[in-house]
């Protein structure tokens, strides 16, 4: 390498300034979450009194429909849009969880944190969709 690459080496960034960007998103995303997840199970166990049985049915059956209700849900919001399938999912996702505060029951907390991974499935979809391909429908 001659010092002129060195120079202008130097100068550069390693990576690019969207790649830094994407990276501290991810850290976010994983940040909120495993904090909801750890707070979930609190919740589930202080306040609505679950064992820990029931919360880890609960929270298992959550991991294992968040990670399988994509793929039944890509259709939809490939029909729907990057848009439109984030502005349903946010949405569903603000009434799953005021049902798991306004029902704080056994029932109320199977259905909304079913819900929520329901909702997770559209947005996991279009934000893949909106990263791979870079448009919006």
């Amino acid at each position: 390498m001659t010092t002129d690459d060195a120079a202008r080496r130097e100068g550069e960034a390693p990576f690019p300034r969207v790649f830094r960007v994407a990276l501290v998103l991810e850290v976010f995303e994983r940040l909120a979450f495993y904090g909801v997840y750890v707070n979930l199970a609190v919740y589930l166990l202080d306040t609505i009194h679950f064992t820990e049985v029931e919360m880890g049915s609960l929270l298992g059956a959550f991991a294992f429909a968040r990670a399988m209700l994509p793929l039944a849900t890509g259709a939809l919001v490939d029909r729907l849009g990057f848009r439109a399938s984030l502005v349903v999912s946010f949405s569903l996702y603000a009434l799953a969880y005021a049902w798991l505060f306004a029902a704080p029951s056994k029932t109320g907390a199977w259905s909304s944190v079913l819900a929520m991974a329901g909702c997770c499935a559209p947005t996991c979809r279009a934000a893949r969709w909106r990263s791979c391909c870079g448009r919006s429908r």
